[in-house]
């Protein structure tokens, strides 16, 4: 997109499984509804405001309904689902990834997962993961 310089870092995705089963899994606790989304619409409305990349993160209340292996299950299929779109919109997404918590264990695995450092030849780039792990506070 001709000059679009503006990169958006709290877009929320919705995407169409989940939209689906979070009733299931006593909907949005704050009472709202679940907003229409598509990768096609927001594309329009980054075009329309000149934005050169969003940063997808899934919308409230993220997995938290979910419980267990499922609570796990889902927050691999939306970072699937997002990494997919990374690699079909090369440069227009990115994904801050989802994790299961407060499930520890799953999260770190699916950081892991998601991270940089997994990167294998059908696996595009999920996330971007940054940490201040071994410095001190005050730098």
């Amino acid at each position: 997109m001709p000059n679009a310089a503006r990169i958006d870092v709290h877009t929320h995705v919705v995407p169409p499984f989940w939209a689906e089963e979070l009733p299931s899994h006593g909907g949005d606790p704050s009472g709202w509804s679940t907003p229409a989304w598509s990768p096609e619409a927001h594309l329009a409305f980054m075009n329309d405001q000149q934005v050169a990349t969003s940063v997808l993160s899934l919308t409230a209340p993220s997995v938290v309904a979910w419980e267990g292996q499922e609570r796990r299950d889902m927050a691999r299929r939306v970072n699937e689902y997002v990494a997919e779109l990374v690699s079909r919109y090369p440069g227009r997404f990115g994904n801050f990834a989802t994790v299961p918590l407060p499930d520890v264990e799953g999260a770190v695995a699916e950081a892991y997962w998601c991270s940089p450092g997994c990167w294998t030849a059908t696996r595009t780039r999920r996330s971007s993961w940054r940490t201040r792990a071994g410095s001190s506070p005050t730098r």
